[in-house]
C-alpha cells in the first residue's frame, strides 16, 4: 500500500489536527455502519461495528489529551488529501452494504486500521520536528496492537459469521 497526497505536516499541531480528523472520520463511519446494521436487523454484524467505534472512541480520547495544551489548525474535509483507496482488492468501509457479515466487517477495518498505521509512519519518516516523529511512531505502534486485536476477533468468529447474509424481505424495484 502507498498513501498519495501524504499532508505537509510542519508542527505537532498539524499533525494531532490531520491524526484527530482522520479516527474522527473512521469514529463516525463505523457509528453509522452499526446504526445502518441495527436498523437492518443485522444484529451480529452491528456489535462488530459497535466495538470498532468503542476502540476510535479511546484513541481520539488519546489524542485529544495529547492536544489539550495546544490550539490545532482546522481542517476543511475538502482540505484533508490523503487517499488511501488505492488497494482495490481490499475491502474498504466504504465498500459494505447492510448484508456485511461480521467477517467482512472485520476484514474492512483492518484495512482501515492498516492504512492508518501506514499513515502514522508515512508521517514519523518525513517529519523534521524530533516531537512529530516520535508521536508518530507511538500512534502507529497503537494501531499496530489494534490490527492484532482485530485479527484475533476474526479468527474467533464462529464459521456463521463468514457466511453471506441474506435479506428475507429484500427492497422492491420497480419494474
Amino acid at each position: 500500500m502507498n498513501i498519495s497526497n501524504l499532508p505537509t505536516i510542519k508542527s505537532l499541531a498539524d499533525f494531532l489536527a490531520n491524526a484527530e480528523f482522520m479516527v474522527q472520520e473512521s469514529l463516525e463511519q463505523y457509528g453509522q455502519l452499526a446504526d445502518s446494521m441495527e436498523m437492518h436487523n443485522n444484529p451480529e454484524t452491528a456489535v462488530q461495528f459497535r466495538k470498532l467505534e468503542h476502540m476510535e472512541k479511546q484513541q481520539l480520547q488519546w489524542i485529544e489529551k495529547q492536544a489539550l495544551k495546544i490550539t490545532l489548525p482546522e481542517i476543511a474535509p475538502w482540505d484533508f488529501t490523503w487517499n488511501y483507496h488505492n488497494d482495490l482488492a481490499k475491502i474498504c468501509l466504504s465498500d459494505l452494504d447492510y448484508l456485511v457479515n461480521p467477517a467482512q466487517a472485520l476484514s474492512a477495518a483492518l484495512h482501515n486500521e492498516y492504512h492508518s498505521e501506514e499513515f502514522y509512519r508515512q508521517v514519523a519518516k518525513q517529519a523534521s520536528d524530533p516531537a512529530v516523529t516520535n508521536l508518530a511512531n507511538e500512534l502507529a505502534d497503537q494501531q499496530l496492537k489494534q490490527i492484532e486485536l482485530l485479527k484475533q476477533r476474526l479468527q474467533a468468529l464462529p464459521k456463521e459469521a463468514y457466511e453471506s447474509i441474506e435479506d428475507m424481505d429484500p427492497p422492491n424495484m420497480p419494474e
